[in-house]
């Protein structure tokens, strides 16, 4: 006859599949990180596709700040919102010359797999709208931008991700169901130093610890990477030097 296990036994088989199950979840927990981070960085480098074919399209410009700078898409006044400019670039369904209402429903191009929030923003990026003085500090919203004006585009950190926004106080002011895409999209730029910070207010739009201590961030010259936050929040990695090529970048001072 086959012996039962004793009281002891099952308690030190069930300690140690206590044990391997607290061992491997945070493996698996960052495992599935990892894929969710992996098709944020894929969304990225489609915008980073999209920001070149712009450019390449209207006159080496390049999208900045939406309310500064005439639009180059026929003439259409002086926004000029990339998650709009870029979408027909991305998504051969959508079109610049026809005023669309889906509230970015289906642009699955424009969200990251990690957003906590998924039911809120349907545009979970921000790109790079801020300009800067010569020493540094930051001077004004950013408008469009000639390609070649930007000394170092492979450096250049052009678009990054979107705060959290739990309580949805950005989305239920921005997601009118008769609002155009066009007038949402506006929304989605970095414009000052202040937009980048831990506690959300009405000041931030950037998050800057999505993916374990860092965030996704988009290049200009199209290559998106992991960053770590000390780094997304140096303001260095945002200024484009922008017709200062005499001033060394050593003596600037970003606040």
């Amino acid at each position: 006859m086959r012996r039962a296990f004793t009281l002891i036994e099952l308690l030190v088989v069930i300690a140690i599949i206590a044990v391997l199950v607290a061992i491997l979840l945070p493996a698996l927990s960052g495992t599935r990180e990892a894929g969710r981070s992996a098709v944020c960085l894929s969304n990225q480098r489609q915008i980073g596709a999209a920001a070149g074919s712009y450019a390449e399209t209207f006159e080496e410009w390049v999208v900045r700040e939406a309310g500064t700078g005439r639009c180059q898409v026929r003439d259409r006044g002086f926004s000029t919102p990339w998650p709009w400019a870029f979408r027909p670039l991305i998504d051969s369904k959508w079109h610049w010359e026809v005023t669309d209402y889906d509230l970015y429903t289906g642009a699955p191009y424009y969200k990251c797999p990690s957003y906590p929030n998924p039911s809120g923003h349907q545009v979970q990026y921000a790109n790079n709208g801020m300009d800067f003085h010569a020493d540094g500090r930051w001077r004004y919203y950013k408008p469009l931008t000639k390609l070649h004006a930007i000394q170092f585009p492979s450096k250049l950190f052009y678009l990054g991700e979107y705060q959290d926004d739990f309580d949805n106080n950005r989305y239920d002011d921005l997601y009118d169901p008769g609002r155009p895409n066009r007038n949402i999209a506006i929304w989605y730029d970095l414009r000052r130093p202040s937009e980048f910070s831990r506690i959300e207010d009405d000041q931030t739009r950037a998050s800057i610890d999505r993916h374990n201590q860092g965030v996704n961030i988009l290049r200009l010259d199209g290559h998106a990477s992991f960053v770590r936050t000390e780094d997304v929040v140096d303001m260095t990695n945002w200024d484009d030097l922008d017709d200062r090529y005499t001033n060394d970048p050593r003596t600037r001072i970003y606040h």
